[in-house]
């Protein structure tokens, strides 16, 4: 769940009783879930440092476009809230399978939108956050164009990431992760 900074009131409730009733339907759902067992893989990350050189849409798009298989989201608060997303985007996979397809078409990314903002000078310090966490908490997050910077270790290491925190034999279809995440108030989306 991505970390928000919530400002304002919108409809006469503080946009903090807001998230707080938004983290209250995630950790219903996430019991639920513990429940049935392991819920869909799914991987949610942020631009860093691009500054209005890359949007978010667009690199979804892009990422869509060579791996049409998954569903992709990105963070849109309601009307009226203002807020500051640490996650500005998510991937649901539709299976196992779909996570080296994935890693490939990040790296795609990282050379198509942040490789060159580092070679031009434009920003140095841009970069592209993936985290790949599952319900228990258990994470592993790291940034691409900093600590990853070859295409074989990111490879590796979101395979890798995906068999442990998802394993097969609890793994169900997306179904139900797909629907929480189109049913909130703060992700759309990328068709």
């Amino acid at each position: 769940m991505a970390n928000y900074c919530l400002k304002g009131i919108k409809y006469g409730v503080s946009h903090c009783q807001a998230l707080a009733g938004h983290q209250l339907r995630q950790r219903a759902l996430f019991a639920y879930r513990g429940a049935k067992g392991s819920s869909a893989i799914f991987i949610q990350g942020a631009l860093t440092n691009v500054n209005r050189a890359v949007e978010t849409g667009e690199f979804l798009r892009f990422l869509a476009k060579q791996v049409p298989a998954c569903h992709y989201f990105m963070v849109e608060p309601p009307p009226g809230i203002s807020m500051a997303a640490a996650i500005d985007w998510r991937v649901i996979f539709p299976d196992h399978a779909a996570a080296s397809a994935l890693a490939l078409a990040l790296w795609s990314a990282y050379e198509a939108f942040i490789k060159p903002l580092h070679e031009s000078d434009a920003n140095p310090s841009a970069g592209l956050i993936v985290q790949i966490k599952n319900e228990q908490g258990a994470i592993d997050q790291f940034l691409v164009g900093k600590e990853i910077t070859d295409k074989e270790i990111l490879l590796h290491r979101v395979k890798e990431s995906v068999r442990i925190l998802f394993p097969k034999k609890n793994a169900r279809g997306p179904h139900l992760e797909i629907e929480e995440t189109r049913s909130s108030d703060f992700w759309v989306e990328i068709i």
